[in-house]
């Protein structure tokens, strides 16, 4: 199971490996053997999107079944906002009632 990276602290290659090798260096090494890479060129197209009137529980089955974190939210051909997991998970955690306090 890959570590993940505390943030703030970055992880330096052992000398015996490639440093294209560690998560993300890959990445990197294209963008500087590529030149001028542009976003068109790495983007996601054909992208899925929710309507702003949708549901919580549609976006949330939505970003689920694409196993996505972020989703725009269009009206029409127009992108009014984006959603995310996380918006979905804060206000699930601000809407539980409180617990008394004891």
């Amino acid at each position: 199971m890959a570590r993940l990276a505390q943030p703030g602290v970055r992880r330096r290659a052992p000398a015996d490996r490639d440093v294209t090798d560690l998560p993300g260096e890959r990445l990197a090494h294209a963008l500087r053997r590529r030149g001028s890479m542009q976003l068109k060129d790495v983007m996601t197209h054909n992208v899925e999107v929710v309507r702003p009137d949708a549901s919580l529980v549609e976006a949330a089955r939505t970003m689920d079944s694409l196993d996505v974190g972020p989703l725009p939210v269009c009206d029409g051909d127009r992108l009014v906002g984006i959603v995310t997991d996380r918006d979905i998970t804060v206000l699930e955690r601000v809407s539980e009632p409180a617990e008394p306090d004891r």
